[in-house]
């Protein structure tokens, strides 16, 4: 891990669970985040990852990890339910279309559900820790968590940003 997905932001991470909690990991990937801190007593992992075959290799990584409290979750997040198509290309599956306008990849498509909607479902009262990393659609997860970023029902949240999303 670079920076960004070790050092700093491991740290931060681990600091935020560090007394246990519910641990959102949206863009879940193959759990890289999950393995290294689901293992912190007390923690509930929640894994979104909407692509098949990540979810699949997610859930085979988690396999060896008994007595963890962790669901993955097929869905994307986003501000609003709906069903899109994903441009495959690994832990870089995107929704912007404009990121490889000069490639012909393969497409899946997934369900996306806004985070409110799910932490009501699932009688999430605090998410300790939200990792944000859904490949240029944060803005519109954001907008799905409104009413729980609004009222601090989420305490911490670490996020990755792309550069067309900086000025929103």
């Amino acid at each position: 891990f670079g920076d960004y997905e070790g050092g700093a932001g491991l740290n931060f991470a681990r600091n935020a669970l560090k007394k246990g909690g519910v641990f959102v990991d949206s863009g879940a990937n193959i759990g890289q985040w999950l393995l290294y801190l689901g293992a912190i007593p007390g923690v509930e992992l929640l894994a979104f990852e909407p692509v098949m075959s990540q979810r699949l290799w997610l859930k085979e990584c988690l396999k060896g990890q008994t007595g963890w409290r962790c669901k993955v979750l097929q869905w994307g997040l986003g501000s609003k339910e709906c069903n899109v198509d994903i441009q495959l290309d690994g832990a870089r599956s995107t929704l912007r279309r404009d990121w490889y306008a000069d490639n012909a990849l393969a497409t899946e498509e997934i369900a996306i559900r806004r985070l409110d909607d799910i932490l009501d479902e699932q009688g999430i009262e605090c998410v300790q820790l939200w990792k944000l990393d859904v490949e240029g659609a944060e803005y519109d997860a954001l907008l799905g968590a409104s009413q729980a970023l609004n009222s601090h029902r989420i305490k911490n949240l670490f996020f990755e940003c792309h550069p067309t999303n900086y000025e929103k």
